[in-house]
């Protein structure tokens, strides 16, 4: 989505106010072409071939779950929730198919036509993203600014999700909402 998201910012900046990328890549494999990338393809075959074979059972997202949020890799709800979201969002053919695409694409040419504020978030010991390639996305954007999370999981909402949304609150500007000194319905 960081991709995309750039894009759109990069083709309309009269309709991009600011962009806030998390957990982004430019590239997904690593070949001589591509020393940016994040995994060679060794790698990516070994960390989602479990993935697609069992897509949409408890083995299959206990192996997705491994790689993008290991803090809830021991939670058994967690992992019937995510399995059930994988079979009721992508058949495991839709999937082999989209993460196709995206091991083809490149935009790290995208990135320094970006002229919006722009922050970059990213987790210190993200397990699937290494913090070089945010870097990377930060250094190509003009003025972009990098905050690093502490953290191991990829996805934003499991872990320390409240430090997520404080950066970006403090980068949009929005103050946080103060609860009612009484919860007392009048």
């Amino acid at each position: 989505g960081c991709g995309l998201a750039a894009l759109f910012a990069s083709m309309h900046p009269e309709r991009t106010h600011r962009l806030v990328l998390y957990g982004g890549i430019s590239r997904l494999l690593r070949d001589a072409e591509h020393p940016w990338g994040v995994m060679d393809a060794a790698a990516y075959d070994a960390a989602f071939a479990p993935v697609f074979r069992q897509w949409g059972t408890l083995e299959g997202a206990a192996a997705m779950v491994g790689l993008v949020a290991p803090s809830a890799a021991g939670d058994r709800d967690y992992l019937a929730w995510f399995a059930r979201q994988q079979r009721l969002s992508l058949s495991r053919d839709a999937v082999v198919r989209f993460m196709a695409t995206v091991v083809a694409y490149d935009l790290d040419a995208v990135f320094p036509s970006v002229h919006v504020p722009t922050l970059v978030l990213h987790r210190s010991g993200d397990t699937v993203v290494p913090l070089s390639s945010p870097r990377r996305l930060a250094s190509r954007i003009p003025g972009a600014r990098l905050v690093e999370l502490p953290g191991t999981d990829h996805l934003p909402y499991v872990g320390d999700s409240a430090s997520v949304v404080e950066a970006v609150r403090a980068f949009l500007g929005v103050a946080i909402a103060r609860a009612p000194a009484s919860s007392r319905l009048v």
